[in-house]
């Protein structure tokens, strides 16, 4: 059997999701589907004692009655009654099969021999060997975000606040790897539990993919998040796929039975209204499960699977999805078009079973389709965000249990007809083989089977304090819709008592908080879906530092920022020189004289908080304050310089042409420059430059100083004339 592939998304806590691996849903024996007439298949026509794990159905009439009443247990004693006849014929002792009421099915070791004697019973509807079902698990996230798009898109959320309907007293019905109860969209959920893998008498999941699908069915909201579709509704569950992933197809009956009679006692209606199965068998023409299918419905219970995750060719839908009888569930994503992952239709039915339509019928599968792409859910104790059609599935047993809160007396014609009739449709007109009916619409069919809207109970904050603060106290603003009080909560701890005032404060010590608000109506009915408000509260200051660079009276100043808290923006890094004020990490600033200066920078971190640093920095006085000389001087003669000096020290004097003005001749034979390095004393001074060789023309007199007196100080240049005479 090869399942579908779920592919996980994880979603970073303050930024969009990102793909990073995959859930792979495989098996590793396909299903062969052989019914009376027909030939054995190759592995089964050797010789010798070879035995193989096989799935013998019964023939119509092998289920049990389909009403919990006194008859109950009379039809299941025919039911095992027959089984046991189809053994002894085919030479089989009753204590090596595992025998189910359910649907009339018993798995067994056959020979080969056996098999033979099995597929000719007249009691014998078809013989298929046992599959097996494999999945992989990955690590969760801390806090759920904005929670499941899927919702709103689906309009679970105005069922819930125009409809006053969370899927309360609903029993969902949930076959997978388990739940853990501890998640904190699950706790308290669980109304029944089984494991068929391990035995363990209290819930667990010890993979995960179990605990996300059942929480986007009926998930509670997570400090105002949303995500599951009823979140009033509770679970009974059956753990039937272990920790590495696999299962064998007995599991899936086991479960499949104890989950028509969670109590064990035929005469009490404690199944579930809906069961909800996010796995689903690579041929479409498997009916091993068909059955037990055909037994749910007979007890009320709608059967919804998901359509597999093998698309996007057609006639990709697995099974049980493809029964005509189950509702398979396609995956769509925020914009309402199919993944590629998603399976598609039609299917070529053969009748394997006998049990019709007629082979060679077409099928349009899956039946709906439903948010399947990046879906947030519960997963061990954080979250985790998974795409697939896994994920569309239990949005529509969500559906199916705000449905029969209102109408608990409706029969599964009845839902299918209702989420059928008022899906959006989507791609060809009327029901195609991509989307089904169309897109799950939660409201429209709840309001369909007589669901009168109401008044939106709802509280909405319209103040509320940044994001990121310092203060130590919390102000909030509430506006009311449809109520006359609301009910806050700081960290997921108890709700305050209702209140009407306008706003309301909160003391808050440093770190991250997430304030929510809930309505409560004059009736008393609370508003499900809670506004909420994150804040991050940091009373640090930050830690600051300044450096710099001088270059005469240049200096590059520098200044080092951390914040460990809520961090600091480049704008709010403040330079304040004299008059002048700059921002950014760096600043480049000339002092207008040697006179030392007092720096200040400011850093304000997103919280308010500040911290302010000074320093007096001092510039480097130039040793060559000033510098003169004549503009033109006669062809070898001399040029006299004369300036004053800051300082003592050396000075270097350079003259150099400026070559295009000279002829090319003279160009040649002109030297490349002429320099002269004097030391001289702080006050004024004055040297001579000879001028013997040079040609005529322009040259450009610079005055430097050199060495210690500072490299790079100031440069004094000027332009100078040599002419003929």
């Amino acid at each position: 059997m090869q399942l579908g592939t779920d592919r996980p998304r994880y979603r970073l806590r303050d930024a969009a999701l990102v793909a990073l691996s995959a859930l792979a849903l495989t098996s590793y024996l396909g299903v062969v589907s052989f019914a009376r007439g027909e030939s054995l298949p190759g592995f089964m026509t050797s010789s010798g004692p070879t035995t193989s794990a096989v799935i013998v159905t019964l023939t119509a009439g092998g289920s049990s009655p389909s009403t919990h009443a006194q008859g109950e247990q009379v039809g299941r004693q025919v039911v095992l009654g027959r089984q046991s006849g189809i053994l002894a014929d085919a030479g089989i002792d009753e204590d090596d099969a595992t025998r189910y009421w359910l649907g009339g099915v018993i798995v067994v070791e056959a020979t080969t021999e056996q098999i033979a004697i099995l597929r000719e019973s007249p009691d014998v509807a078809s013989v298929e060997p046992e599959p097996v079902v494999t999945i992989t698990d990955f690590g969760a996230l801390p806090d759920p975000g904005a929670g499941n798009w899927g919702i709103e898109a689906v309009g679970a959320d105005r069922v819930w606040g125009e409809l006053g309907l969370t899927g309360a007293g609903v029993r969902v019905g949930h076959i997978d790897t388990g739940v853990d109860a501890a998640n904190p969209t699950l706790t308290n959920k669980v109304l029944a539990w089984r494991d068929f893998v391990n035995g363990q008498p209290q819930p667990y999941d010890d993979n995960g993919h179990g605990t996300h699908t059942a929480s986007t069915a009926v998930g509670r909201q997570v400090d105002g998040a949303p995500i599951g579709v009823a979140p009033d509704a509770a679970l009974v569950v059956a753990k039937a796929i272990g920790a590495s992933g696999t299962a064998p197809g007995s599991q899936l009956l086991a479960a499949a039975q104890w989950m028509a009679d969670p109590d064990g006692d035929p005469t009490t209606a404690d199944q579930p209204t809906v069961i909800n199965s996010s796995w689903t068998a690579g041929n479409a023409n498997d009916t091993w499960f068909r059955s037990v299918v055909r037994h749910w419905l007979s007890l009320g219970i709608v059967p919804v699977f998901a359509a597999g995750n093998t698309g996007p060719d057609p006639g990709s839908v697995g099974s049980p999805a493809a029964y005509p009888e189950s509702f398979a569930v396609g995956a769509i994503d925020q914009d309402e078009n199919a993944p590629g992952f998603s399976s598609r239709g039609p299917i070529i039915w053969q009748d394997g079973d006998g049990s019709g339509p007629p082979s060679g019928t077409l099928l349009t599968k899956p039946d709906i389709a439903a948010p399947g792409e990046d879906i947030l859910g519960g997963y061990f104790d954080g979250y985790l965000t998974f795409s697939g059609t896994s994920m569309a599935a239990p949005h529509v047993a969500g559906a199916t249990a705000l449905l029969h809160q209102h109408s608990p007396g409706l029969s599964t014609d009845d839902v299918v007809s209702a989420l059928t009739a008022t899906a959006r449709d989507l791609g060809s007109a009327g029901k195609d083989s991509t989307y089904g009916y169309g897109a799950l619409d939660a409201y429209a069919a709840v309001v369909s089977v007589g669901a009168t809207p109401q008044r939106a109970t709802d509280a909405t904050f319209v103040k509320t304090p940044p994001k990121r603060t310092k203060a130590r106290n919390l102000t909030y603003g509430v506006a009311l819709t449809g109520a006359s009080a609301y009910q806050y909560r700081v960290d997921g701890k108890p709700w305050s008592t209702p209140s009407g005032a306008k706003t309301f404060k909160v003391a808050v010590t440093p770190g991250r908080h997430t304030i929510s608000v809930k309505a409560v109506s004059t009736e008393g009915r609370v508003d499900p879906t809670a506004a909420k408000h994150v804040v991050i509260v940091d009373r640090a200051a930050p830690v600051a530092a300044v450096s710099w660079k001088v270059r005469g009276r240049k200096v590059v100043f520098s200044a080092k920022v951390r914040d460990k808290g809520v961090g600091v923006a480049n704008r709010k890094i403040i330079w304040r020189i004299g008059k002048r004020t700059a921002r950014g990490r760096k600043l480049t600033y000339r002092f207008p004289s040697a006179t030392p200066r007092r720096v200040r920078l400011i850093v304000t971190d997103r919280a308010g908080n500040r911290r302010v640093v000074r320093r007096l920095v001092t510039p480097r006085r130039p040793t060559v304050a000033r510098a003169k000389t004549k503009s033109s001087v006669r062809k070898g003669g001399t040029l006299k310089v004369s300036g004053a000096a800051v300082r003592s020290g050396r000075v270097k004097v350079t003259l150099v042409p400026v070559r295009r003005k000279l002829s090319a001749t003279a160009a040649l034979s002109a030297p490349a420059e002429v320099r002269r390095v004097q030391s001289v004393d702080a006050g004024r001074f004055g040297l001579s430059l000879p001028l013997r060789g040079l040609p005529a023309g322009r040259y450009r007199l610079r005055v430097a100083t050199l060495g210690r007196l500072g490299r790079g100080e100031r440069q004094i240049t000027r332009t100078v004339r040599i002419t003929e005479r």
